[in-house]
């Protein structure tokens, strides 16, 4: 089950402006905007493989769908640049932020 706690860590992440800040603080050269999308839609989410499917029950992996679509529905309203800072400025940012706590409220 190490891929429904990685998974699990990433949306932790994407609500905690926190440990954004800290991530910014710990890769300098990184394009966090750019990172954070990338995290989620390149990297973690893929439900269409076996292994998501074994990690996740339906309703979990029906809860994560509708997450994808609220952040894939915001993502290009988002700052490309600036850093966390001006991602802490969008209300888009801050709505997917909301989305990623209650979404691992729920499956933790």
């Amino acid at each position: 089950m190490c891929y429904r706690k990685t998974l699990l860590a990433l949306i932790r992440f994407l609500g905690d402006s926190e440990s954004q800040f800290e991530y910014e603080r710990n890769v300098q050269i990184a394009n966090v905007p750019a990172e954070l999308i990338c995290m989620w839609f390149d990297d973690s989410y893929h439900p269409d493989t076996e292994l998501f499917r074994e990690s996740f029950s339906g309703e979990e992996r029906e809860i994560l769908a509708s997450f994808n679509r609220f952040f894939d529905g915001r993502v290009s309203s988002m700052p490309d640049g600036g850093g966390v800072s001006s991602l802490l400025e969008s209300l888009e940012w801050l709505e997917i932020m909301s989305q990623a706590r209650l979404v691992f409220e729920r499956l933790k």
